[in-house]
């Protein structure tokens, strides 16, 4: 892995275990930091992770991530080349002390000690894309941003909190704040935390939120600003000392970052739906080079093993596809571009609707579904509850975890209303949405993002709701910029992408019914290594609270003959492969008090076999 770590107080714990459990490649840089009570390492792609001093200042400030510019007298200033990130935030820092690194545009995490006074001070970006797990205890403050390495350190004891690993695996993440492992917290999005090693205490200070101020405009407009700050976006983040790879898929997205990109090699993973096809045929008309990779024997497997060490309870292990051909990635390219996020951001993708009953199903209809309520959120959540777990454990840690009444609290994050939480909740902090490419992609390499840009999520808070529904923001700039691209059919719909949204979701939902190919279903049951590692994980799962062995192989079984289980059992290979999970689960047998309660101090207690 690559990432950071460090120890803040007086007993502060020795990082070198959480530093080489960060390291997966000889070819990894490894920096150190920190004077008198901090101590701490980035393991990095490149020496741009080195740490910088302040100018003129005894403090010192190292960033994990990426930073583009920053945001000052109403535009943006680049941070030039030859700059290391690091030394570009500690320019800012010298001129407009930690305000300024409230004001950098990238994702990002930075670390800020000052030996004078003793403070260190985290700092993450707006939406948190940077995660940082912390454990606190009197005398010291570990964190890192691989909850693996952190909580597999020997001096570090926690344990599964089965009311929140009930919501990873019903849920694909644990929202907000919260993680699975007791006494592991994550820091909050967009905030300056002072870490307080003496008491054992982070204190963190919001210095933005995600408002919906919607404008009243025409679309048209809002396509001519969506246009100017992509292209603002796209020119901070390519370089040209880099040799770029882009990960094309068969919508729009992508094609869009396809559209403004002079050189790159296009590349697109096999599946079920022939997606890949037609990443192809957009990379034959676009002129660039593409390699098409085809699952392979033992590529599964091997998605499982490295995708579940370097995991953060984010998403499972079957959808971070570069980190299995890691190789050839790092052998032909210096850093990855990926069209992510657009569709939460930009297509009301999160925005819960109301549905029309037809012959052929459930239609979504592009009208937004009123939010008021602590209920009505609830209500928008998924609480189906994997076979092998108690009847409703996931619904209630999502119940448990959310505040009736001001403030608005879900699982440790403030929002200023119930309906705030249902538009942005998806997505702020980003670790709630459970897309797990971008954790496994930054592990490869060196991975720009360019709609996480601070002046398109400014655009998106300012996107009528209605406009989002009804139309499709990113196609509308593709046929602009690149019509030739936009022409091709979308690989869902079979429809070129200048047709109206509303015919895409007829032609989809269409394509949906006449389908047989079973997707990822059928994709597990074709696998032939998943018995052979539930029995392997055997002791394992009996360790597990809530987890039923036997009902474990009764959902696998029923999966196979011919029940589609594959969240369920997506979500606990990924679990079972963990280090994290082999490190809590030996300490379980060891313990004779195996049989923990959901939540202690609540009248309804679940414990594993209720």
């Amino acid at each position: 892995m690559v990432g950071l770590c460090g120890s803040y107080g007086a007993q502060r714990r020795d990082v070198e275990p959480i530093s080489a459990a960060l390291s997966r490649s000889d070819a990894d840089e490894h920096f150190e930091y920190g004077t008198r009570d901090l101590r701490g390492q980035t393991i990095a792609h490149s020496e741009e992770g080195r740490p910088a001093t302040v100018p003129g200042e005894d403090t010192s400030l190292v960033v994990w991530g990426s930073v583009y510019s920053r945001e000052r007298s109403g535009g943006y200033e680049r941070r030039p080349p030859g700059v290391t990130v690091a030394e570009f935030c500690a320019r800012a820092y010298a001129e407009d002390g930690v305000g300024a690194l409230t004001e950098m545009n990238g994702e990002f995490v930075c670390v800020v000690e000052r030996p004078d006074d003793g403070r260190v001070r985290i700092v993450t970006d707006r939406l948190g894309t940077q995660p940082v797990y912390y454990h606190a205890e009197p005398g010291a403050i570990t964190f890192s941003t691989s909850i693996q390495a952190l909580a597999t350190h020997p001096g570090i004891e926690t344990r599964y909190v089965p009311e929140y690993l009930a919501e990873y695996l019903g849920s694909k993440t644990v929202r907000g704040l919260r993680t699975p492992l007791s006494g592991i917290e994550r820091l909050p999005p967009a905030s300056v935390s002072t870490l307080d090693s003496d008491a054992g205490e982070v204190r963190s200070e919001r210095y933005w939120q995600p408002i919906h101020r919607p404008e009243n405009r025409p679309f048209s407009a809002f396509v001519d600003q969506f246009i100017d700050r992509f292209l603002d976006a796209m020119d901070d983040r390519i370089r040209d000392d880099r040799r770029h790879g882009l990960l094309l898929s068969g919508g729009s997205d992508s094609r869009l970052v396809l559209a403004t990109l002079d050189r790159v090699t296009a590349y697109g993973f096999s599946d079920s739906s022939g997606e890949v096809e037609t990443a192809r045929r957009v990379a034959y008309l676009a002129g660039v080079p593409f390699t098409r990779f085809d699952d392979e024997s033992g590529y599964d497997r091997r998605l499982l093993r490295h995708n579940a060490e370097v995991s953060n309870f984010v998403g499972w292990f079957n959808e971070g596809n570069a980190i299995g051909v890691e190789g050839t990635l790092r052998r032909e390219v210096d850093a990855l571009v990926s069209g992510l996020y657009a569709d939460v951001l930009f297509k009301g993708w999160t925005v819960p609707t109301r549905r029309l009953s037809t012959p052929a199903g459930s239609l979504p209809v592009p009208t937004a579904k009123t939010i008021e309520t602590r209920e009505a959120v609830l209500g928008t959540r998924d609480g189906s509850t994997p076979p092998y777990l108690p009847d409703g454990a996931v619904r209630r840690a999502h119940d448990w975890n959310l505040s009736a009444g001001s403030p608005i609290v879900d699982h440790g994050v403030t929002y200023p209303s119930y309906g705030a939480l249902s538009d942005h909740g998806f997505w702020y902090p980003l670790t709630n949405e459970t897309s797990f490419d971008r954790y496994s992609d930054q592990q490869v390499l060196p991975t720009v993002y360019p709609f996480l840009d601070r002046r398109l999520i400014d655009l998106a808070l300012r996107l009528p709701t209605p406009y989002a529904l009804r139309y499709n923001l990113v196609d509308r700039a593709l046929a602009r910029l690149a019509p030739e691209l936009a022409a091709i059919p979308h690989d869902e719909s079979g429809l070129a992408l200048s047709r109206p949204r509303w015919l895409h979701r007829f032609a989809t939902m269409g394509a949906e019914l006449r389908s047989d190919t079973g997707g990822n279903a059928a994709t597990l049951r074709e696998t032939d290594w998943i018995a052979e590692v539930l029995e392997g994980h055997r002791s394992t799962i009996r360790a597990l609270p809530l987890v039923e062995y036997d009902a474990v192989r009764e959902t696998y079984d029923a999966h196979m003959a011919g029940a589609d289980h594959t969240a369920a059992l997506c979500g606990l290979l990924t679990l079972l492969e963990m280090p994290v999970t082999q490190t809590v689960a030996t300490s379980v047998r060891s313990s004779p008090s195996s049989e923990l309660p959901i939540r202690p101090d609540d009248g309804t207690v679940f414990t594993r076999g209720d």
